[in-house]
């Protein structure tokens, strides 16, 4: 002390206040430093802890093993989640922690055997799943597992870091969502082949019902007598008929939900279908006095397809078209080829129109545009969801544009394949023969 005294004693005043000068200086950096040490380590705790609450909220418990594959440790969740205590884990291997638990399903054996092979060759993995039975509730529960591995600066390595949580109540939500779904399917398949298989047995009987009436209509075996057993009759036929088209369009329907609607396939003259069905649904002699507009081309090449449904995709859309379509409106029918040569057919309405809602509820199989009790309109809902079914069966889609109050436009597309070409092979093709109701 003496000395430093002594040092100091021989100083100038100038060097005196520049030494005290250096020493505060030195004080200050000394402080600063241990400031930026203590906010050094403030934010690296910061930084621990945010890692931690992140895996926290990702997984429910953490572990890591050293270069001989041996666990070293195991966060404190491990027990509380896996029902094995960290002793009976520590300074274990994962095959021999394996070779405890039940015999494994397929599935999980071929996924465990893969890990070995990444566990060998250092590479990470992820979402392995293992199962084993819980001690606190004796049930079996499934668990995945991802790791990483661990290496020092020299490439050396240390062993493996990695998460893993507990995802039984996902697993089972799965399984009781795949099982209800498959219910609902079966249960839908079984309903969809009962009613396809009615077809024989639903028209067999009204087909007698409508025919006797025709028979009785004509008065075939001699006159009925009181005039109103005429009318009778003819409500009787009329009432015959449409439910006759109810129950076709229903087992048609559930014949395409069962994947039995098959498609009796020849060429066919556009114009020709399209002339006779609008004449039909439209007629000049109609109290409805609606203006039918027929612009069709002429140059137009045949369609490839199943008549009898691209017949009933124009009855149904011409029947809609007519349905909504006020006292002394209009329906246009044009046809075309779209730029890849595809058949286009657009029919055009001044109708009611539809609203987004209107056309979702209209494409859907029994669904109504007007739901009101006091509904204007007859109809089972069936006429669009059938055509638009019958138009996917050749490839087709329809496309619909509608505002209330101006009119509908639906365009029934065809694919290009589906038109005829010169010396299309096609044409030296047989159609199988056709069968009742198909």
């Amino acid at each position: 002390m003496s000395e430093v005294r002594t040092e100091y004693s021989a100083l100038t005043h100038d060097e005196l206040r520049e030494e005290l000068e250096r020493v505060q200086k030195r004080l200050r950096k000394l402080e600063a430093d241990t400031a930026e040490g203590l906010r050094t380590e403030e934010a690296l705790w910061q930084s621990q802890q945010r890692f931690q609450d992140i895996a926290e909220i990702a997984s429910d418990w953490f572990w890591e093993m050293d270069a001989n594959l041996r666990f070293t440790y195991f966060s404190e969740r491990y027990e509380q989640v896996t029902g094995v205590s960290h002793q009976t884990s520590l300074g274990k291997t994962r095959k021999e922690l394996w070779e405890r638990l039940p015999s494994p399903a397929p599935q999980l054996k071929f996924e465990w055997n893969q890990h070995w092979e990444l566990l060998e060759q250092r590479r990470p993995f992820s979402k392995l799943r293992t199962q084993w039975l819980h001690s606190d509730d004796g049930l079996l529960h499934t668990y995945v597992i991802s790791g990483k591995p661990l290496f020092d600066g020299d490439g050396n390595f240390w062993g493996y870091r990695g998460i893993g949580s507990d995802i039984t109540s996902e697993v089972r939500a799965q399984e009781e969502f795949i099982a209800a779904k498959e219910a609902a399917e079966r249960a839908n398949r079984g309903k969809s082949e009962f009613l396809a298989n009615m077809s024989h047995e639903l028209r067999t009987p009204l087909n007698a019902v409508i025919g006797f009436a025709e028979v009785m209509e004509h008065e075939l075996f001699g006159a009925l007598g009181d005039r109103r057993y005429r009318e009778y009759v003819g409500y009787m036929k009329n009432s015959g008929l449409h439910l006759l088209g109810i129950i076709n369009g229903i087992l048609d329907l559930s014949k395409i939900e069962a994947g039995k609607l098959h498609l009796y396939e020849e060429e066919i003259n556009l114009e020709e279908v399209i002339t006779y069905c609008f004449h039909l649904v439209i007629s000049k002699k109609d109290d409805k006095l609606i203006h039918l507009d027929l612009q069709l081309a002429k140059d137009l090449p045949n369609l490839w397809g199943d008549e009898r449904l691209i017949r009933q995709i124009l009855l149904n859309i011409g029947s809609n078209a007519r349905k909504f379509t006020a006292k002394g409106g209009k329906v246009t029918v044009k046809t075309r080829l779209d730029a890849h040569g595809g058949h286009e057919i657009e029919i055009t309405d001044n109708g009611i129109g539809m609203t987004e809602e209107d056309l979702e509820a209209a494409l859907t199989p029994f669904g109504q545009v007007d739901s009101s009790l006091s509904r204007r309109y007859d109809g089972t809902g069936l006429g669009l969801p059938l055509s638009n079914s019958f138009l996917k069966l050749h490839g087709g889609r329809l496309q619909i544009e509608s505002e209330p109050g101006v009119g509908t436009t639906v365009t029934i597309k065809f694919p290009l394949e589906r038109a005829i070409r010169p010396n299309d092979p096609r044409l030296r093709m047989r159609s199988p023969e056709k069968k009742e109701g198909v």
